[in-house]
C-alpha cells in the first residue's frame, strides 16, 4: 500500500506533465525554474521523486498559479459536493444542477493547483449528461482515466455512471450498459442508476435483466422517493407487462392513465416519452391515425428534432396513401438539418418508397441497419428488420428475407435470456 508521500509525489507529477504538456514546455523549462536537470524532471513526473513545497509552488507559478497545494485530505468535502450534483440528478434538477456549476467555476481555479486537481475534470463532465459528447468530452474522459487509482469509490460510481449516461444519449446503448454496471459495483443502493440500466437493457431486449432492475429499483425507492423516477417505473413495468401478460388495448389505456398522472405532476417531458411509445404502439398495430395523431401530441411536448415521432408521422402517411402529407411533412423536417440522424434516413426511405423508387429505399433501409445494428437498439431493429423483409419480398430477394427473419428470431430468443 502507497503511503500518503508516495501518493503525493505521483499525483503532483501528474500535475505537472499535464499542464507542462498544455503550455508547452519542455523537460529543460521546468528544469531550469528550479534548478533541476531534465532526468530529475521526469523522475518527478513519474512520481519516483519529491519536491519541496517551495520547488512545487515555483513550478504552480510558471503554469500561472499562486501555489501548490497538498490538499488531498480535502478529498471528503469534494465527495460531499459530487453527492449533491448526483442527488439533482436523481430528481431532474438541472437548472439547479448548472447554478452549481456556476458556483464550482469561481473556485476551479484554486483547485486546478492542487493534489485534487482531477475531481475538476469531473465537474467539467458533467454538462455533458444534457448533451451529446464530442471530441472535448472524450479528451476529458481520456484525462481521467489516468487518475482512478487515486479515486475514492464514490468519485469512480460517479465517473462511470456520467460515461454510461454520455454513452447512452449517442446510442451506445451496450457501452452504456457496461459503465451502469461498474458504477453499480462502486455504490450497490442507486436507485437512478437502476432505473437507467432497466431503460438500456430494455432498449436491448434484454426483458428479464431489465426487470431484475425495475424490482431492485422499486424497493430503494421506498427509502428516496421522486415522483419523476416512480412515474419512470411505471412506464418502464407497463412496457414488461404489455410483453408478458397485458393485452394491447389494456395497455394504451394504462399509458393513457400515466400520461394524466405525467401532466398534473408537470412532468412534460416524461409525458412527451409516454405519448411517444402510445404513437409507436398504434404504429405497429397499423392503426396509423391514432399513431399521428398522439406523434404531433408528443412534439407539442417536446420538439426534439432527433424524436422518432418525426418518422412515425410520415410512414403512418404513406401506408395511409396519403402522399401530399407525407412528402410534406418530410419536406418540412428536412429545414432541421439532421442529415446523419436515424429519423433523417427513416423519412428518406419513406420519400423513396412514396415515390416508388423501391431500390433506394431499400438501400437507405439497409444503412439504417447498419447504423442500428451497432447501436444494438433492439426493438427499432425489429421493427426495421420486419420491414425489409417486407420490401425484400417486393422484389423477390429471398436470400436477404431469409437472413433478416433469423436475425429477428435471434433478437426474440435474447428477450428471454435469463441473468
Amino acid at each position: 500500500m502507497k503511503s500518503p508521500t508516495e501518493i503525493q509525489a505521483q499525483l503532483f507529477g501528474l500535475f505537472l506533465h499535464n499542464h507542462r504538456k498544455r503550455n508547452n514546455l519542455s523537460l529543460e523549462n521546468i528544469g531550469k525554474a528550479i534548478y533541476k536537470t531534465p532526468s530529475q524532471i521526469r523522475l518527478v513526473e513519474k512520481g519516483a521523486q519529491a519536491l519541496t513545497q517551495e520547488e512545487q509552488d515555483q513550478i504552480a507559478q510558471l503554469f500561472g498559479f499562486p501555489s501548490f497545494a497538498n490538499n488531498l485530505k480535502y478529498q471528503a468535502y469534494f465527495d460531499n459536493l459530487l453527492k449533491k450534483f448526483d442527488n439533482l440528478f436523481f430528481h431532474q434538477q438541472e437548472d439547479e444542477v448548472f447554478a452549481l456549476l456556476e458556483k464550482v467555476k469561481s473556485k476551479r481555479s484554486r483547485w486546478e493547483a492542487s493534489s485534487i486537481f482531477f475531481i475538476t475534470s469531473l465537474f467539467q463532465l458533467i454538462p455533458y449528461r444534457y448533451e451529446k459528447g464530442d471530441e472535448t468530452c472524450q479528451t476529458i474522459i481520456k484525462e481521467i482515466k489516468q487518475y482512478t487509482e487515486y479515486m475514492t469509490p464514490f468519485e469512480l460510481f460517479f465517473f462511470y455512471s456520467l460515461q454510461g449516461v454520455i454513452a447512452y444519449n449517442i446510442s451506445r446503448f451496450q457501452t452504456a450498459c457496461s459503465f451502469f454496471e461498474k458504477a453499480l459495483s462502486y455504490e450497490k443502493n442507486r436507485v437512478g442508476l437502476y432505473i437507467q440500466l432497466a431503460m438500456t437493457y430494455q432498449t436491448l431486449e434484454y426483458r428479464q435483466k431489465s426487470l431484475t432492475c425495475i424490482y431492485k429499483a422499486n424497493r430503494l425507492m421506498l427509502q428516496n422517493p421522486d415522483v419523476y423516477r416512480m412515474l419512470q417505473l411505471s412506464l418502464l413495468y407497463t412496457n414488461f407487462r404489455m410483453e408478458k401478460s397485458i393485452s394491447y388495448k389494456e395497455a394504451i389505456h394504462e399509458r393513457l392513465n400515466l400520461y394524466q398522472s405525467c401532466m398534473e405532476m408537470n412532468e412534460k417531458s416524461l409525458a412527451a416519452i409516454v405519448l411517444h411509445n402510445i404513437s409507436y404502439m398504434y404504429l405497429r398495430n397499423e392503426d396509423y391515425m391514432n399513431a399521428i395523431v398522439f406523434a404531433k401530441k408528443s412534439l407539442e411536448l417536446d420538439n426534439d428534432p432527433e424524436s422518432s415521432c418525426h418518422w412515425f408521422i410520415p410512414y403512418s402517411y404513406w401506408r395511409l396513401n396519403m402522399k401530399l402529407e407525407c412528402e410534406q411533412w418530410i419536406s418540412n423536417y428536412k429545414a432541421f438539418k439532421f442529415s446523419n440522424t436515424h429519423v433523417f434516413k427513416m423519412c428518406k426511405a419513406i420519400y423513396y418508397f412514396s415515390n416508388s423508387e423501391v431500390t433506394a429505399g431499400i438501400s437507405m433501409l439497409e444503412a439504417s441497419h447498419r447504423a442500428l445494428l451497432e447501436d444494438q437498439e433492439m426493438d427499432r431493429l425489429v421493427f426495421l428488420l420486419d420491414w425489409l423483409i417486407e420490401m425484400y419480398s417486393q422484389i423477390n430477394d429471398l436470400e436477404k428475407m431469409y437472413l433478416c427473419e433469423k436475425e429477428v428470431r435471434t433478437i426474440y430468443e435474447r428477450r428471454t435470456e435469463i441473468d
